[in-house]
């Protein structure tokens, strides 16, 4: 382990590396309410925050041993920081991109109000955004998402090829696809 800047972190960090949960105490009383205020002024909420910042110093716990610290100890906390919520909003996004789709394959079962409401407004959204490609994507692509057809009966009854056809449909499932990605509101 390696420390240019403090000297008493080094000292820490060398108890710490050697499994002492006093040294452990002390550095997490030392930076946690910098690195929790810097995650909470980064996603806007106390718990995801917290949780962020558990995580943080559980890593800092159990890679002890492996801690190679080139710069500052807080500089490389506050690094930690910044990457724990990048990762944060990363996992968030995947998370709703994955959710959305499932409310598309899924539809509500009946009597689940909020199910219904929800489905309602990502099947707006959807039309919303089936509206903004260009014609011929619309019309390859609602023709195989609403009405069935496969790409030989789309192509037949367009008059283009089937390359035509998957060409239209691969461009529109890659504008619905980036689409769906910022949708956020629908689990809001």
């Amino acid at each position: 382990m390696s420390l240019s800047a403090d000297s008493e972190d080094y000292y820490v960090l060398k108890k710490l590396s050697n499994g002492s949960v006093h040294a452990y105490e002390i550095l997490f009383n030392r930076y946690w309410a910098k690195v929790y205020a810097l995650c909470f002024s980064l996603v806007k909420n106390g718990d995801d925050a917290a949780d962020i910042t558990q995580n943080i110093f559980r890593t800092l716990w159990e890679k002890r041993c492996e801690l190679k610290i080139h710069e500052s100890l807080e500089a490389y906390i506050i690094r930690m920081a910044k990457n724990g919520v990048i990762n944060h909003f990363r996992q968030k996004q995947t998370r709703i991109h994955h959710e959305n789709f499932f409310l598309l394959a899924n539809p509500p079962i009946p009597g689940r109000m909020e199910d219904a409401l929800l489905f309602d407004r990502l099947e707006r959204y959807m039309d919303d955004v089936v509206s903004q490609l260009s014609q011929h994507c619309q019309s390859v692509f609602l023709l195989q998402q609403k009405d069935g057809l496969t790409n030989q009966e789309i192509a037949d009854r367009l008059g283009l090829s089937t390359k035509t056809v998957e060409y239209h449909l691969n461009r529109a499932r890659r504008f619905l696809k980036e689409r769906l990605r910022h949708a956020e509101f629908f689990l809001s």
